[in-house]
């Protein structure tokens, strides 16, 4: 089994129906769940993909709510489900009764004996809380039902909104009251429409180039923890609509434009001046962009964004989101970077999903055409290995870029400057990433350059001998 899910900055909460045998339907041979300790449920159930460790969770039964706890792992293994269908019409949600016959009854009126029996390859999940788990009980399914959004009796994992419960949670438990309390930053997610003119910001270059980009937002109650919906003007063309989807990384702050962003701008580099901002996370997704003339959902053409004269923050309900999602593919799900998440049956090639931070390069593009106006040619800032002059010509501007500030120690939103970049080769890049720590390219110049003093004066005659096809040690900045 295999530990999968990530802890995320924003709290979400989700109640956990464990009906055990008093389901209302038997469709599956249900789940051997340990209320108390975890909860267990496949990949054919709505919202699998969702659960993610460090969410908070509300049990319950069909009399009420019976415990809280917050997910502290969610492990994976390959299985098989067994599936009861009508054999009338397939469905299989099919209702057992006690006292009349024939024994079972579908969703649909099909009234038979047997149930007919599928078994069908699935991924099985088990979310477990026990060290985090406080009974909660005087909640009863009514109050439970009316703090979901789109509340479904059978559907097993659904969002709850626990601040519009918490009155009646402190008042029942206080113990589960500070569970809750103790996750920090708790909030309803709230999901906006980000307005884009591209007659006067260029969003196709900036979604190609950026990971992470400041965007305005003088209006609206948008929070870290929020998803986005960035949407595009018609500006000089035809088409509108959503190009991008992001999380909101930080709460609004008054920030000016730093200067590696002023180039998206078509009218000049944009006012200096701080401006209430947000730094967002743009989300990529193989079916964006969608399109107003193209959508034949409707949905589109139903937001606010789309009916705009004016402004940049257009609200956008959960039920127009989660058609949102869906018309865009679903929203990305990470796992931890040792995880194996997927098996292709060819040669039993496991593939790994990595949790990865990307850098701007056209930053690093920027600092080669930089150094290489300054200076003639490309030689590592370490040791002064030339790739050009080493490979005949057929390496001509090819160096590796060190950032100076390891991503790892940056916050969100931070920013990367020309000064931070150095350019290395492949060995000397390895090298000061070699341990636990950083070494910084002054240290490292400085050992090569005493280390080939000492062989120099030991061995003179080799030093004649320059493999690295430069004047030694590159100068430093």
């Amino acid at each position: 089994m295999s530990n999968v899910g990530e802890a995320t900055n924003q709290c979400r909460a989700w109640l956990l129906l464990a009906y055990g045998d008093r389901r209302a339907y038997s469709g599956n041979v249900g789940y051997d769940d340990v209320p108390n300790r975890t909860y267990r449920y496949d990949s054919l159930v709505p919202n699998h993909k969702q659960l993610t460790v460090d969410d908070l969770v509300v049990l319950t039964t069909p009399d009420g709510a019976i415990g809280v706890g917050r997910v502290e792992h969610i492990h994976q293994r390959d299985g098989r489900k067994t599936l009861h269908r009508c054999p009338v019409c397939g469905i299989a949600q099919s209702k057992v009764r006690e006292t009349k016959t024939p024994r079972f009854r579908c969703r649909k009126g099909h009234e038979f004996d047997e149930p007919k029996t599928d078994i069908v390859p699935c991924t099985e999940y088990e979310a477990t809380f026990e060290s985090t788990f406080v009974t909660l009980e005087g909640l009863p399914v009514q109050e439970l039902r009316n703090a979901c959004p789109r509340f479904n009796g059978q559907m097993s994992i659904q969002p709850i909104d626990l601040v519009s419960l918490m009155p009646r949670i402190r008042a029942v438990s206080p113990e589960a009251a500070a569970l809750i309390d103790a996750k920090q930053n708790i909030q309803v997610c709230h999901y906006w429409a980000l307005l884009c003119n591209p007659r006067h910001y260029r969003i196709e270059d900036a979604l190609n180039d950026l990971v992470e980009d400041l965007w305005a937002v003088s209006r609206g109650d948008v929070h870290a923890g929020d998803r986005v919906a960035i949407w595009k003007a018609a500006g000089d063309g035809n088409q509108r609509g959503i190009v991008a989807l992001g999380t909101v990384l930080t709460d609004p702050v008054d920030i000016a434009e730093p200067e590696c962003l002023q180039e998206y701008w078509r009218s000049g580099k944009r006012e200096k001046d701080p401006a209430r901002s947000v730094w967002v996370r743009y989300v990529r997704s193989n079916r964006l962009p969608l399109w107003l003339h193209e959508d034949r959902t409707g949905l589109l053409a139903d937001l606010s964004v789309s009916r705009a004269t004016g402004g940049t923050v257009f609200k956008i309900s959960h039920n127009q989101w989660e058609r949102l999602e869906q018309l865009a593919g679903g929203w990305p799900r990470f796992v931890d970077e040792s995880v194996d998440v997927d098996e292709a049956a060819e040669g039993r090639i496991q593939l790994r999903l990595h949790k990865i931070r990307e850098r701007n390069p056209r930053l690093v593009k920027r600092k080669k055409e930089i150094v290489f106006r300054e200076k003639g040619c490309l030689k590592c800032e370490v040791c002064g290995f030339d790739f050009s002059v080493a490979y005949a010509g057929i390496a001509d501007g090819f160096i590796e870029c060190h950032h100076g500030i390891p991503i790892s120690r940056m916050e969100p939103g931070e920013t990367t400057r020309i000064e931070d970049l150095h350019l290395v080769c492949a060995n000397c890049h390895r090298v000061l990433h070699l341990g636990k720590d950083t070494r910084s390219v002054d240290d490292l110049r400085h050992l090569v350059a005493r280390e080939r003093e000492k062989y120099c004066v030991k061995r003179p005659e080799q030093c004649a001998v320059n493999l690295a096809g430069a004047d030694g040690p590159a100068e430093g900045r």
